[in-house]
């Protein structure tokens, strides 16, 4: 490509013969180097804004290859969280499942236990209620008994006490009745039985 010097520079060779009018062709070729200087200035600032474009562009191209190697480490980064999160969910749910199947096996196991407990408590009162009613029915046969029975009393020697008279104290209803058996003998709940 020509310089806008080289087109203003050019010089033409003169013809012998009817020639073209120097003036005219000089004035021509002063518009053309202008319009040329024009269009050349025009090219190179053209050139450095497409430089200045291409760079942009591949200032771009590496942040669009940054940004889709940052958005696929995310992704995977992503998908990793997704998963552990999910194996930490199966295990939570897995240990929650076993704890409460654990407890409820011990909640049965206890209510077993005090079933077992309140049975045999049951089965304790049946026989303590029916152990009180044997000994209130032999202390009331004791008792039906009581007044049919003549008992004898014999008093220790020390405490044998005179009356004025210089007779024993004997007791009205116990005068000549059999010996029976000694009071001391008597206890509560047992039954006096001839032999």
């Amino acid at each position: 490509m020509l310089k806008p010097q080289e087109v203003s520079g050019h010089v033409f060779t003169k013809a012998l013969f009817r020639g073209y009018s120097m003036s005219a062709v000089d004035e021509f070729l002063d518009a053309v180097a202008e319009d040329y200087a024009a269009l050349h200035k025009e090219n190179a600032n053209l050139k450095s804004k497409l430089k200045v474009m291409v760079d942009k562009v591949e200032e771009y191209r590496a942040t669009e290859e940054a940004m889709r190697s940052a958005l696929l480490a995310a992704q995977r980064t992503a998908e990793g969280i997704l998963k552990d999160a999910e194996t930490r969910r199966d295990e939570i749910l897995a240990n929650a499942s076993d704890e409460a199947l654990a407890r409820r096996d011990d909640c049965r196991r206890e209510v077993a236990e005090l079933e077992e407990r309140m049975r045999r408590g049951r089965t304790e009162m049946a026989r303590f209620i029916a152990s009180g009613r044997e000994l209130c029915s032999q202390e009331l046969k004791f008792l039906e008994q009581l007044p049919q029975m003549q008992v004898n009393v014999t008093l220790p020697e020390e405490e044998d006490a005179e009356t004025p008279s210089g007779q024993k104290d004997v007791h009205p209803e116990t005068e000549g009745t059999e010996s029976a058996p000694h009071l001391e003998a008597l206890k509560f709940g047992q039954s006096l039985q001839k032999d």
